[in-house]
């Protein structure tokens, strides 16, 4: 055993009256007793401390005085031995403080790899979207940078997506007012475009501007009022009756719905809104507007109809002029509708003037006439139905029924031109001279123009696909019109059919490649699409008199 381990050290033990008791002698000194005695322990706690020995200079006192007893236990200590002690204990803190140093590294390191996984992957995954790969330092910084990109790039989506949301419930009732959706899909567009569908009465608004003469505005800024009325509106009917808005063929278009059954409330309501919406244009755009009321109806499939409604219910706007709020049910009867054989002429009218018939159109007209002679209640009425017929059959035939205001006469409206007419010969006269005849011209000339259009694409599909299997039905893909209509269009503009044509292009080519280049007979009769050479041979002999290989020596022979 380790000596120093086994060295007692110098102790005595003294009484309540510092009498030694037991103990080394000469540990204390008389000094040390006279510091002792002024030590006294509390009722509570022993006294101890460290008394600095004046005899001994190199060694301390420790003392310690019992409460209990008032007896003093003294130890002495060497300072060399307890600053070698104190050498001691510091190596072991210091050996210790590396261990744990050296511990919580390790610990740190394995913990730091542990928690720097996930950050890794996030930053090659990163890195694999970046257009550049060079490695960066600020793993971090990259990570963030990609999150706020990609944050934008969800911003930026799902306000493109709530844009196209919009657009497609507009297109979806677009098509539900032109009358081209069945029942069923309609049910499931509803669902899917997030519409509403709960309602128990609903009823069909346009809005449509009178006229933009004598206002500060012309007609670019049309679809930007057109907006202005639209906020308007939204702002004036509250959203449990709103149940969409669009714009359609220059007008406004509104879908109004109610929760209650009663009709008369519902009436009320729609006769508010309308007027306040008038007003509101009036004050803030200086406009007149008209607005036009369909029938209250309850299914959603007969938009198509309460469509219709509304704007024939526009049309009345020519008897109570500008600024009308005007009622289907005010103006007709509950049944009422087009006189049948107006229709049936007027369709007929229509086809006579797209196909030329010049003949049969002045027979559909002098019937047309007729009956709106025979349906109408005054003269007035009359003219008011010839106008409204003329801008539909150039709406028909022109695809705009602006068009009809250019049939107007010596700088007269073409509301005023008619409202003048007195005869019935007259009027005959006058829709075939300043209507039928200009239209027919008109609509030849547009279809002249779609014809050169679609035979000039043609032909360049020809020449750039000559070497492939051309035909109508390509064509028709590309082009988007059916083979036969292009077949027509195309041997009525260019004299020669469509497959003359290919073949006269392929003759050409190669007649060019016989005399300008070294390619075989074989290799030009397999390029341009023949099955053998001996089809292309006989073909070619059909046309020019020769063979190929005789037309090339011809061709390139010195005395020709």
């Amino acid at each position: 055993m380790d000596e120093r381990r086994c060295e007692i050290r110098p102790f005595q033990v003294l009484d309540a009256k510092l009498q030694p008791i037991i103990g080394s002698a000469g540990v204390i000194g008389a000094e040390e007793l006279k510091q002792l005695t002024d030590v006294k322990p509390t009722p509570e706690s022993d006294a101890q401390g460290v008394i600095a020995s004046a005899a001994l200079d190199r060694e301390w006192l420790f003392y310690r005085k019992s409460a209990l007893t008032e007896w003093t236990y003294i130890s002495a200590i060497s300072r060399s031995q307890m600053a070698k002690q104190s050498a001691g204990i510091g190596w072991l803190a210091f050996y210790a403080c590396i261990a744990v140093l050296f511990c919580m590294t390790i610990v740190s390191f394995l913990m730091t790899r542990k928690l720097y996984v996930p950050v890794r992957k996030l930053y090659e995954s990163v890195r694999k979207r970046e257009t550049r790969h060079e490695r960066t330092y600020d793993e971090l910084g990259t990570i963030a940078e990609e999150f706020l990109s990609l944050r934008y790039a969800e911003e930026h989506l799902s306000h493109q997506m709530n844009s196209q949301s919009v657009q497609l419930r507009d297109l979806f009732l677009i098509e539900l007012i032109q009358g081209k959706l069945q029942e069923r899909e309609i049910e499931q567009k509803i669902t899917r475009c997030g519409l509403s569908s709960d309602w128990k009465q609903l009823c069909v608004m346009v809005v449509d501007i009178d006229t933009l003469e004598e206002t500060r505005y012309n007609e670019r800024d049309y679809h930007l009022l057109l907006y202005g009325i639209g906020n308007m509106i939204q702002e004036i009917i509250p959203r449990n009756r709103m149940y969409h808005l669009f714009s359609f063929q220059h007008m406004i278009v509104v879908i109004l719905r109610f929760d209650d059954s009663s009709k008369d409330c519902f009436l009320k309501l729609l006769f508010e809104d309308a007027k306040h919406i008038q007003k509101q244009a009036g004050r803030y755009l200086q406009l007149e507007i008209s607005i036009g009321l369909s029938r209250i109806f309850l299914a959603m499939s007969r938009c198509a109809d309460a469509y219709i409604e509304s704007v024939e219910a526009l049309k009345y706007r020519m008897r109570v002029g500008g600024s009308a709020l005007l009622y289907i049910e005010d103006l007709e009867p509950s049944h009422s509708q087009p006189p049948t054989r107006v229709e049936e002429h007027k369709r007929e009218l229509t086809q006579a003037i797209k196909s030329g018939d010049e003949t049969t159109a002045k027979a559909a007209l002098h019937l047309l006439l007729n009956d709106l002679a025979e349906g109408s209640r005054t003269h007035r009425d009359d003219r008011l139905a010839l106008l409204l017929v003329i801008m539909d059959i150039a709406r028909d035939v022109l695809g705009s029924s602006e068009a009809a205001l250019q049939f107007a006469t010596e700088g007269k409206s073409l509301q005023d031109t008619i409202m003048e007419l007195k005869t019935a010969k007259e009027t005959e006269y006058w829709f075939i001279r300043h209507v039928l005849t200009p239209l027919g011209r008109r609509y030849e000339e547009r279809l002249t123009r779609q014809y050169q259009t679609i035979s000039a694409d043609v032909i360049r599909l020809i020449e750039a696909h000559y070497d492939q299997p051309v035909s109508l039905e390509f064509c028709s893909a590309h082009l988007h019109y059916s083979p036969d209509y292009i077949k027509r269009v195309f041997r009525k503009e260019t004299g020669i059919s469509f497959s003359d044509y290919v073949a006269h292009y392929r003759l050409k080519l190669a007649k060019e490649w016989l005399a300008y280049t070294e390619m075989s007979v074989s290799q030009i009769a397999e390029r341009l699409q023949y099955s053998n050479i001996q089809n292309f041979s006989r073909y070619f002999r059909k046309m020019e008199t020769i063979t190929p290989s005789e037309y090339r020596s011809r061709f390139q022979s010195p005395n020709d």
